[in-house]
């Protein structure tokens, strides 16, 4: 069955509750495993590159190059292989002013927290970022 970005999209804001989203679950990790792995692996690998050219698939994308792989890799490096992608991606959704069009806070949540988590700083100079 293949997945596409609304899917994960209702996933995660539709199937799953907020309690599960930070909190070490590892039936839930296993879920995660068995319906995404092979999608946060080509996210990772850049293949799901025209995902970013819409807020809702970018969305989508930015969950799982984000959040999917803390799930997946669990106190591992790994779990850090999406966040340049992301930070980026995060970036990019500011700089669009899709953001600030989100009028949804969980999911204007989600759009920020790679620049939260973020140890490079050099977004904060990006030129029309609002930050």
């Amino acid at each position: 069955m293949e997945i596409n970005a609304k899917g994960v999209l209702n996933f995660w804001f539709n199937d799953t509750r907020p309690s599960q989203w930070f909190s070490k679950d590892l039936d839930f990790d296993s879920l995660l495993r068995q319906r995404f792995l092979d999608l946060t692996h080509q996210a990772i690998a850049g293949e799901l590159g025209p995902w970013s050219e819409s807020p809702q698939d970018a969305l989508a994308l930015l969950l799982l190059l984000d959040q999917f792989p803390s799930q997946l890799w669990r106190d591992t490096a790994r779990d850090f292989a999406g966040d340049p992608r992301a930070l980026a991606l995060s970036l990019k959704a500011v700089q669009l002013g899709w953001v600030a069009a989100e009028t949804d806070q969980a999911r204007r949540q989600f759009w920020l927290m790679p620049l939260m988590r973020s140890e490079e700083m050099a977004f904060l100079q990006t030129p029309g970022s609002g930050i």
